[in-house]
C-alpha cells in the first residue's frame, strides 16, 4: 500500500484530502484532512506538511489564477508532535511542591535557584525554584522539559493528602469531610477518620488501585479518596467500593492554588461520595427522607384575608395537606391551620387542602406553589421518615 498526498480544486465545502491507493486492485479512498486552526502558520506547526513545489501561499494564488496545483506534497516526519507542544510550550501550572529525599517540599523552604535538589513529583526531573517579586512563588520545569502539567498537579495532590491524613493519624487530630451524597444528593459532612487509622498511596485492591485507600486497626479499608483533575474514577473502582461497601469520596482539584489549603489538612471538601449517613429503610435499605411541616402566614387567593398555609418537604418535594400524616396534622392544627376536602377529582378522590377561615375556599395544590419559600426558613416540625424507594413511611 502506498500513501500520498493529494489537493483538489478549492470550493467552499471540500478541504485538502489524504488519498491512499492500493497496490492490487488500485482503488482510492479518500480521507478528509483539517488543520487545527485555518492559519497557515498553525498547519505547519501542527500537521508538518510542507509543499515541495510551493508554499502554501503560492498555491493559494496558483488557484485563484487558474493554473494546475501541484500533484504531491510530501510530510515532514521531523515535525513536533501536538502533545509535545502542548505541554512544553504552555505550563501555567505553578505548582508550590517538590519532591526531594522520598516527601513534598514547599517553595517556602527553599531559596530561588537550582540548588534546593527537588524534583517533579509527576516527571521527577530537577525544578527551579523562582521566588520573585511579580509572580506567585512556585517551581518550574526547565524551558526544554516536556511535562504534562494535568498528571503534575494530580500526582502532588495525591501526595500532599497521602502526607496530611498520615500527620493527622499521627497527631490524634480531627479532620472533618464534607461531600454531596450520591445516593440522596444531599450534602453530608463526618469524620474522616472516624475509623481509619493508616493510609496507603496507590496501594491494589485486587481488581483496583485507588488514589488513597484508608484502612482501620485491621487493616480493612474503610474509606477511599480519588483525585480527580480532569477524568472521573474508572469504573471498575466504584463497582469494587459498592461490592465491598467501601466509601469512595471524589475530590476534585482544578488549580494549583487548592494545594495550599490541604496543608494543614483540618477539612476535606470533596465533590461527590458514596457514603450516606442517612438512616436507611428496613425493606429495601435505601437511604429514608426526613419530612419536615412548615406552617406559615399566608393569603386568601380569593377574600385576601389572612389565614395559615401548612405544607411538608422531603428533600425537594413539597406537598400539601393530603400527603400528611397523623402527626403532621395534629401539629398544623395546633398551630392554625385549617383544612377542608376539595370536591372530587376526575379519579373521583376527594383531597385535603388548606382553607381560609373567612370564606371557606381552599388553597389548591397550584397557589400551595407560591408558598415553597416557608421551607427555606428553617423552622420546620420533624414528623416523620419516607423512603425515597419504596412505599415504606413512619411517623413520630
Amino acid at each position: 500500500m502506498t500513501n500520498a498526498v493529494s489537493s483538489s480544486p478549492r470550493t467552499n465545502s471540500m478541504k485538502p484530502v489524504i488519498s491512499r491507493t492500493c497496490s492490487n486492485d488500485a482503488s482510492t479512498h479518500r480521507f478528509f484532512w483539517r488543520p487545527i486552526h485555518s492559519s497557515d502558520q498553525t498547519a505547519l506547526a501542527c500537521g508538518g506538511i510542507e509543499n515541495g513545489t510551493g508554499s502554501l501561499r503560492e498555491r493559494r494564488q496558483s488557484r485563484r489564477a487558474g493554473e494546475d496545483e501541484p500533484k504531491t506534497t510530501r510530510v515532514n516526519t521531523d515535525a513536533k508532535p501536538v502533545s509535545a507542544l502542548r505541554f512544553s510550550v504552555n505550563t501555567k501550572l505553578k505548582i508550590p511542591f517538590a519532591i526531594r529525599d522520598g516527601r513534598l517540599i514547599h517553595i517556602s523552604e527553599v531559596e530561588s535557584g537550582r540548588g534546593h535538589g527537588g524534583t517533579c513529583p509527576a516527571c521527577n526531573v530537577p525544578l527551579v525554584a523562582r521566588k520573585g517579586a511579580k509572580m506567585r512563588h512556585h517551581f518550574a520545569h526547565r524551558p526544554e522539559a516536556i511535562c504534562n502539567p494535568e498528571t503534575a498537579l494530580h500526582r502532588t495532590t495525591k501526595i500532599l493528602l497521602c502526607e496530611e491524613i498520615n500527620r493527622a493519624i499521627a497527631d490524634q487530630r480531627e479532620v472533618t469531610a464534607s461531600w454531596r451524597c450520591s445516593l440522596c444528593d444531599s450534602q453530608h459532612t463526618g469524620s474522616l477518620l472516624k475509623k481509619a487509622r493508616s493510609v496507603r498511596l496507590e496501594h491494589s485492591l485486587t481488581t483496583c488501585r485507588p488514589d488513597l485507600t484508608l484502612f482501620d486497626e485491621e487493616s480493612r479499608p474503610v474509606a477511599v479518596i480519588e483525585v480527580v483533575v480532569t477524568h472521573a474514577p474508572e469504573e471498575h473502582v466504584r463497582e469494587f467500593c459498592h461490592r465491598e461497601k467501601i466509601g469512595l469520596l471524589e475530590y476534585h482539584i482544578t488549580d494549583e492554588i487548592s494545594l495550599d489549603t490541604l496543608r494543614p489538612l483540618t477539612v476535606l471538601r470533596a465533590r461527590v461520595g458514596s457514603v450516606c449517613t442517612r438512616k436507611k429503610c428496613p425493606l429495601c435499605t435505601a437511604p429514608l427522607r426526613s419530612v419536615q411541616l412548615f406552617v406559615g402566614d399566608g393569603k386568601c387567593w380569593k377574600c385576601k384575608s389572612k389565614m395559615k398555609v401548612s405544607l411538608i418537604s422531603r428533600d425537594w418535594l413539597k406537598d400539601g395537606p393530603n400527603e400528611f400524616n397523623a402527626a403532621a396534622l395534629e401539629i398544623a392544627q395546633e398551630r392554625g391551620a385549617i383544612f377542608r376536602l376539595r370536591p372530587p377529582n376526575d379519579a373521583g378522590r376527594r383531597l385535603l387542602a388548606n382553607s381560609c377561615p373567612r370564606c371557606r375556599s381552599i388553597t389548591s395544590e397550584f397557589f400551595l406553589m407560591d408558598y415553597g419559600y416557608l421551607a427555606g426558613r428553617g423552622d420546620g416540625v420533624f414528623v416523620g421518615y419516607e423512603c425515597s424507594n419504596c412505599d415504606w413511611k413512619r411517623s413520630i
